[in-house]
């Protein structure tokens, strides 16, 4: 069967125009309307014109669709023309309503707040003394001025001889803390006859948390000599420092002496010599227990010097 061809009229094709210009004009409308809801940043572009109808009109147009039928190919309308897509505009972030904080503005927001596990190293960097004490028996910097007592030692007499210092309980592995290092134990020799095994119980708990470890005795009982003895050699052993003292008040004595010494420099406690010569010699000589200062000014008046002293022979010296 042959192939049926008809060719367009010119009002077809003026209508086909139509409609090509219609769908242009439709998609420039929505491109212009897609921009407005975007923002007023970005104008749309005017679409461009259609292209011009090819030379000859209307029966050029016909003749040419006609042509390219015989070739085998079908009549398309020409593609809308493509609109540019609009860039897109960034706005600037807003500024905050309070604008920039300044010191005056930080001042009224109240001070930090600090973790409490924080809190030691902020206080240490601000020069400032924590208000606890760590593990037991460790040092107490808002009761340095006092004698910490454990809480064992109500109703010890002891307690109504301590006066010139100030004292409170305080939760301590010592019964008395008299300096940020110093611990003492207090013992009663009546009390130890019944239980010799408190004392080393508590010196073994004491070992490692004081540099001075003291043990303060009082002395009770009347046969007290074998117990001191003891006593004496246990302490030289474990590295404690035994004090005797023969009632309450002397006891108490002695704990506010080792508050009031605290931060004193050993010599002040020390014997006084003087610089010159007879003054050393006597110091020295007397050092020996049978030797007096007597004894010490005859051997000056016969040697005549220390060195004559310590060449002499027995027989010379007697």
């Amino acid at each position: 069967m042959p192939f049926a061809f008809k060719v367009p009229t010119p009002e077809e094709v003026e209508a086909r125009r139509r409609q090509v210009d219609g769908a242009s004009a439709a998609a420039a409308g929505v491109a212009a309307f897609r921009s407005l809801n975007a923002g007023p940043q970005v104008q749309p572009q005017p679409p461009p014109p259609p292209p011009p109808p090819p030379p000859g009109g209307a029966v050029a147009a016909a003749t040419s669709a006609k042509a390219h039928l015989r070739d085998g190919g079908p009549v398309a309308a020409p593609p809308p023309p493509q609109q540019p897509a609009p860039a897109a505009v960034v706005a600037p972030l807003p500024a905050p309503a309070h604008g920039p904080v300044t010191a005056a503005a930080a001042g009224q927001l109240g001070p930090a707040r600090v973790l409490p596990q924080a809190r030691p190293a902020v206080m240490a960097l601000q020069g400032l003394a924590p208000d606890t004490a760590g593990p037991a028996g460790a040092p107490r910097r808002a009761a340095a001025n006092k004698v910490i007592v454990n809480q064992n030692q109500r109703g010890n007499a002891v307690l109504r001889a301590i006066r010139s210092v100030a004292w409170e309980y305080g939760d301590i592995a010592a019964d008395y803390q008299v300096g940020q290092t110093t611990g003492v134990l207090f013992l009663s020799l009546k009390y130890h006859r019944l239980k010799p095994e408190y004392i080393y119980e508590r010196m073994k708990g004491l070992q490692h948390l004081y540099l001075l470890r003291v043990i303060l005795v009082i002395v009770d009982i009347d046969d007290y000599q074998p117990t001191i003895r003891e006593l004496t050699k246990a302490t030289i052993v474990a590295g404690f420092t035994l004090f005797m003292s023969w009632s309450a008040e002397e006891a108490g004595k002695y704990l506010e002496t080792f508050k009031a010494f605290e931060h004193k420099p050993p010599d002040l406690i020390q014997e006084k010599v003087d610089g010159d010569y007879m003054s050393k010699l006597v110091d020295c000589l007397t050092q020996v227990k049978s030797v007096t200062k007597t004894d010490v000014m005859t051997l000056s008046s016969t040697f005549g010097s220390f060195k004559r002293i310590a060449e002499a022979t027995p027989e010379e010296l007697s």
